[in-house]
């Protein structure tokens, strides 16, 4: 009952459109955290809309809340709060499955000489409450890094 439940929030978060954001309409790409891991170039620097469990501790996507308990890094991405309050730690969206609307970064190199691509610029998170798609988080137009 539990999985089914969980399938039929994913279900509903993938199919909910979201609306142009900010005056100036986005080139939105809808893709599926696999996809991110498999070919995250493709996505380098556009703003993809992706569907996940938001971790807090470290702020992450993971494909379920199992993933996330079991902190299996390879199946999560990163996530920025680059906002200048920590607006997006501080919204509670984290432990909820999500939508969320981002661009896609590559790292600079690290001490052992490795990139990764992490989500930065959130522009919005939504939850499922009650079966009820609901903002925790959505980026002020005037709200700077």
């Amino acid at each position: 009952m539990v999985l089914i439940r969980k399938i039929s929030i994913l279900i509903l978060l993938c199919f909910f459109s979201f609306p142009a954001i900010g005056k100036n309409k986005i080139d939105l790409q809808k893709v599926s955290l696999i996809d991110l891991h498999v070919y995250p170039e493709k996505y380098h620097e556009k703003t993809i809309h992706v569907v996940g469990y938001l971790s807090d501790i470290p702020l992450a996507l993971y494909q379920s809340k199992e993933y996330s308990k079991l902190s299996i890094g390879g199946d999560s991405l990163m996530v920025l709060d680059d906002t200048r309050n920590g607006d997006l730690v501080a919204s509670n969206c984290s432990e909820n499955y999500v939508s969320l609307v981002g661009v896609i970064k590559l790292s600079e190199e690290t001490k052992s000489n490795k990139k990764y691509y992490y989500i930065a610029d959130v522009k919005s998170v939504k939850i499922n409450d009650n079966n009820k798609l609901t903002y925790c988080y959505k980026k002020r137009s005037n709200q700077a890094k």
